[in-house]
Formats: C-alpha cells, sequence, structure tokens
C-alpha cells in the first residue's frame, strides 16, 4: 500500500517538477537575451544587438523617466552578409552593468519580464551609478526569444548635477530639436549652461541647437567653447569628454556647409 501511494505521488507529482524546470529554463533563456542586448548596446554592436529583436514585427523602444518620455520604432530583416558600418566605428561604452530583481510572466510564446539594471561608469575621483527600471515584450520565434518591444524607466542617479545635465537638460534639448521646436532647445541648452557653467556637455548641446537653427557663427563658437571646457569639466566622466570633442569638432565641418 506504501509503495503504491509513493508511485501515485511521483507520477502525480513529476509533470509538475518538470514543468518548473522548464519554466526556469525559459526564464534563464529570457535573462540571456537581455544580457545579450544589453552588453551589444554597450559595444556599440548594432548587428548583434539587432539580432536580439523581432524579424516579423515592428520593434518599439521608449525611453523615459518621470516626467518625459520618447520613443523609436523600425521594422527590417538582418542581413547576414552587411555589416552596421553606423556602429562599428564607435567606441564602446566604458559601462559597468548588474542586472537583479527580475520580475517575469510567460504565457507561452509571450513573456514579460521587468528588472533593474545599475550602469555604473567612472568620472574624475568617482564613480556614477545610473538606476533603471528595465521592462521587455518578447515572442518565442522559432524557438528563440526575440524582443518586440523595450521600456526604459531612468529612475536615477547618485550625482543629481549629472543627472540633471544628461537626463534632463541636454536630453530635452535635443527632444526640442527632433520637434523642430529650435528656439526653445537653444533657450534650454542656454539654462543648462547657466546652472552648470562647467559642463562641456551644455556647450556641445547649445551648439548643436543653433545649428538646426541654421546659424553658423553660434554654431562654430559654442563648439569651440566644448572644447574649451573640458578641462574644467569636473561633472562629465572622461570618456564622455572624448565624445563630446569628437562631436563639437565634427560641428566646425558642418557648420562650413550652412548658408
Amino acid at each position: 500500500m506504501f509503495k503504491s501511494i509513493c508511485f501515485l505521488l511521483v507520477i502525480f507529482c513529476l509533470p509538475m517538477f518538470a514543468q518548473d524546470l522548464n519554466l526556469e529554463a525559459e526564464k534563464e533563456a529570457i535573462k540571456e537575451v537581455c544580457r545579450k542586448e544589453t552588453l551589444s548596446f554597450m559595444n556599440r554592436d548594432g548587428f548583434t544587438q539587432r539580432s536580439c529583436m523581432t524579424d516579423d514585427y515592428e520593434f518599439v523602444r521608449i525611453l523615459y523617466d518621470e516626467e518625459n518620455a520618447h520613443g523609436s520604432s523600425w521594422h527590417g530583416k538582418l542581413d547576414p552578409n552587411k555589416k552596421q558600418e553606423n556602429t562599428e566605428k564607435q567606441k564602446p561604452y566604458p559601462y559597468k552593468i548588474e542586472n537583479d530583481d527580475y520580475i517575469f510572466h510567460i504565457n507561452g510564446d509571450l513573456a514579460w519580464v521587468s528588472y533593474r539594471q545599475k550602469a555604473l561608469e567612472e568620472a574624475p575621483g568617482r564613480t556614477i551609478t545610473w538606476d533603471m527600471r528595465e521592462n521587455r515584450t518578447l515572442r518565442k520565434e522559432n524557438g528563440e526569444w526575440k524582443m518586440v518591444a523595450m521600456a526604459t524607466l531612468c529612475t536615477g542617479c547618485d550625482d543629481p548635477q549629472v543627472f540633471h545635465i544628461k537626463q534632463k537638460l541636454t536630453d530635452i534639448s535635443n527632444l526640442l530639436i527632433n520637434a523642430k521646436e529650435f528656439d526653445k532647445a537653444v533657450r534650454v541648452a542656454e539654462f543648462a549652461i547657466e546652472i552648470f557653467p562647467q559642463s562641456s556637455h551644455a556647450y556641445d548641446a547649445l551648439a548643436w541647437a543653433y545649428y538646426h537653427k541654421g546659424d553658423k557663427e553660434k554654431t562654430i563658437h559654442y563648439a569651440k567653447k566644448a572644447i574649451e571646457q573640458i578641462p574644467n569639466d569636473t561633472l562629465t566622466p572622461q570618456w564622455r569628454q572624448e565624445q563630446i570633442k569628437e562631436w563639437a569638432e565634427g560641428k566646425f565641418e558642418a557648420a562650413e556647409k550652412l548658408e
């Protein structure tokens, strides 16, 4: 009798145990594609990043904080013989990434995952930590999990000055440029300089706004100011200072084409 009961319990529990194992395997597979997408983004490897995304549906990406949001979408199949030259020439982002606090909802070939992501970057005399909440919607295609949508909530930064320069003022100025609100973009960048006069990033944002306004002289003037400000800029990490220098120098040539 005892053996019969044990046998029945094994028969009853075995499918549930197998189901739990399969669920954990799916979670690990989802984690892996999320890690792969993030690392390829940080390494500026556009081809690998794109391979993590759906081929059958339009992909949607949204970045937001508690006050504003902007999104982008694209659709197109990968050509394995075509390299992503637009990202190959760019330097990798020197962030260290840490993920935890995963929440999963999996239903057949559809899944949603949310997790905390920390991005650590070195700055003069300190490490800056960015806190984000990452959300991904995935669909299983040919046995592989592929992203169909992502949303990134920037929840903060342990350096408030850096957060307000990068995540607020300069990003808002760029959003206004995308909306063709060039006068407003100029005012936001000017406000960034007023609050953070040592920021090379703020001067570069102002040069970018004037470039889109078609003002050749002011584009060149503020691009030069951005480069001149770099030695005094204690707010911006060194890798981004190098990036800002490249951006500013690129504006000299671009401005010469303005009428």
